[in-house]
């Protein structure tokens, strides 16, 4: 996730990460995330999974075609164990267009609506 920090100064939760990015390669317009404690603890869950799982499967490559008995010692434990499975694809994080989904009352009762 190619992203900057975004400073959330009107109508921001302390318990929020706020971050800007570019919408894409083609619409340079920016678009903001906002993710929770939560989400941003599953992210770094998942990506420490596909890591180990990455391993598993590399290790599970190098060793897949030689008997065991041939293995090295340190390959001989993995030596009975099936292919992993794949992975989960998440789910895509939702980006908006405005930097809050919900701004504060104080900012919707405004007389000037294009705040």
């Amino acid at each position: 996730m190619h992203s900057e920090l975004y400073p959330s100064m009107f109508g921001g939760k302390p318990d929020k990460l706020y971050l800007i990015k570019r919408g894409s390669k083609t619409k340079p317009a920016p678009v903001y995330i906002t993710l929770s404690v939560e989400q941003l603890r599953d992210i770094a869950d998942k990506i420490e999974h596909g890591k180990r799982q990455c391993a598993t499967f590399i290790v599970w490559l190098r060793i897949r075609d030689i008997p065991i008995k041939e293995l090295p010692v340190g390959y001989a434990v993995y030596g009975e164990d099936p292919m992993p499975t794949p992975l989960q694809v998440p789910e895509r994080i939702i980006a908006l267009d405005r930097p809050h989904d919900d701004p504060p009352e104080y900012l919707k009762n405004r007389k000037n609506k294009y705040l």
